[in-house]
C-alpha cells in the first residue's frame, strides 16, 4: 500500500447525435437499429480520436492515460431519431494522491476526468447522462466505503476553440477496523508496558532486561507493520510520528533505567553531586509550597525528611530550627528513590503532551498537503 488510491471506470456509455443519420423506420423494413461495425460507416461516425483520462486531487495532483483508437472494436448502433450509441466497455485505470495524515481514519477525494482534446466541443460536446455514476455493478471493498459521489463538466480553452471535460468526484472512506485490532491495538499495549517498568523495584535486576526486551518487542512490531501502514515522502501519517514517538521514549526510559540504577547500587562512600542533593531539596520545598496552596494532601516521602517534625511545634519554630542546622546529605538510594518518581512524572506527562499534540500536527499536516 502506498499513497496512491487506484481507481477505474468499468464501462463507459456514450450516445452521440447526429441530425443527419436519421432515417424513416418504415423505409428500413421494420428494423429498429442499424448496426455498423469495422466498416467505413463506422470508421466515420466513431471519433477517431485519443480519449484522455486525466485523475485530479484537489487540482493539485494530475495523472493522465491517454489511450489510441478507443472503443475501436465496438459496434455503433444508430436510432432511426439520429442517435448514435457507442459503448466502448473497457476498464480504465488511473490513480489519485491520497492525504494519510488521519490514517486509519482518512478520507479520500479522487477526480477522474475524461476528455477528447482531438474535437473542440463545437464539434462534440461531451454531456452526462441522466445518471452519470452508476454504483449498481460496485461491489463493496472490504479496505473502503463510497460515501459520495459528484459530477460537474468544464471547458479548457486554447485560444478560440475550447473542449469539453467531464468530470467524476469521489469521496471514500477507509474502514479502520483492521488496522485497530492489528497495528494500532498491540502497539498500545506495547507502549503500556514501559511505564510498568518504573514500578518495579530498583533492588532488583530485573528493571533493565524488563525495558530492553519492551524495546526489541516495539521494534519487531513496527517491522511488522512498515508494510501495512501507507508511505508519503513529505507528510507521512501521524500514526507512524506516534509509533517513532513511543519507540524514541522507550529508549529515553533504557537511559533514565541506567541512570537510577546505577546511582542505587554506588558504594555508600560514594557521594552524589551536589547539584542533585541541590535539585532534591529544591523540588520538595516546591512541592511544599503547592501543599499549602491548594491545601491538599499528597503523598510525602519519609526517607527524604531532612529533619524529623515534632509534634506540637510551630511551624516558624520549625523552620527556624531547620535553616540554623546544617543541611544533612541524601544517600545514594534516597537520592535513586527521588529521582526514579521524579522522572516517572516527568515521563508520564511528556508522553501524554506528546499524544494530546497528535491531532494537531495531522491537522497542520493534511492542511499542507492539501496546500502543495
Amino acid at each position: 500500500m502506498n499513497a496512491a488510491a487506484s481507481c477505474s471506470l468499468n464501462f463507459i456509455l456514450l450516445d452521440l447525435f447526429e441530425p443527419l443519420t436519421s432515417y424513416n423506420v418504415s423505409d428500413a423494413k421494420n428494423l429498429h437499429d442499424k448496426l455498423f461495425n469495422e466498416s467505413s460507416y463506422n470508421k466515420l461516425f466513431r471519433p477517431d480520436n485519443q480519449v484522455t483520462v486525466y485523475a485530479r486531487y484537489n487540482l493539485q495532483y494530475l495523472n493522465s492515460v491517454a489511450l489510441e483508437n478507443f472503443g475501436a472494436e465496438r459496434t455503433i448502433r444508430i436510432s432511426s431519431a439520429g442517435v448514435l450509441r457507442w459503448e466502448p466497455v473497457a476498464v480504465l485505470s488511473t490513480s489519485c494522491a491520497m492525504i494519510v495524515a488521519y490514517f486509519p481514519f482518512d478520507k479520500q477525494e479522487c477526480s477522474i476526468e475524461l476528455a477528447s482534446f482531438a474535437i473542440p466541443s463545437n464539434a462534440v460536446n461531451l454531456i452526462f447522462a441522466s445518471k452519470p455514476v452508476h454504483l449498481g455493478l460496485h461491489d463493496a471493498n472490504g479496505d473502503w466505503e463510497v460515501l459520495n459521489t459528484n459530477y460537474r463538466s468544464l471547458k479548457i480553452y486554447e485560444g478560440e476553440v475550447y473542449f469539453s471535460i467531464l468530470k467524476f468526484e469521489l469521496v471514500i472512506k477507509r474502514l479502520p477496523g483492521h488496522y485497530l485490532l492489528i497495528v494500532i491495538l498491540p502497539t498500545i499495549l506495547t507502549a503500556v508496558l514501559t511505564f510498568v517498568t518504573f514500578f518495579l523495584p530498583l533492588k532488583s535486576g530485573t528493571r533493565i532486561g524488563y525495558i530492553v526486551t519492551v524495546v526489541l518487542a516495539l521494534v519487531v512490531l513496527l517491522t511488522l507493520f512498515a508494510d501495512t501502514i501507507p508511505s508519503a515522502a513529505r507528510y507521512p501519517s501521524i500514526l507512524v510520528a506516534i509509533f517513532t514517538v513511543t519507540l524514541g521514549m522507550a529508549f529515553l526510559l533504557i537511559i533514565i533505567t541506567i541512570f537510577v540504577m546505577r546511582l542505587y547500587n554506588k558504594p555508600k562512600n560514594y557521594s552524589a553531586p551536589k547539584f542533585m542533593h541541590s535539585m532534591v531539596r529544591k523540588i520538595r520545598k516546591l512541592k511544599s509550597k503547592l501543599k499549602l496552596k491548594f491545601k491538599c494532601r499528597a503523598r510525602r516521602i519519609n526517607h527524604l525528611k531532612e529533619q524529623p517534625i515534632e509534634d506540637g511545634r510551630p511551624t516558624d519554630e520549625i523552620r527556624s530550627g531547620e535553616e540554623s542546622l546544617p543541611l544533612k546529605p541524601y544517600s545514594n538510594q534516597e537520592i535513586a528513590e527521588f529521582f526514579d518518581n521524579f522522572l516517572f512524572v516527568v515521563f508520564t506527562v511528556l508522553y501524554i503532551l506528546i499524544l494530546a499534540s497528535a491531532p494537531v500536527v495531522a491537522t497542520i499536516w493534511s492542511n499542507n498537503s492539501k496546500a502543495n
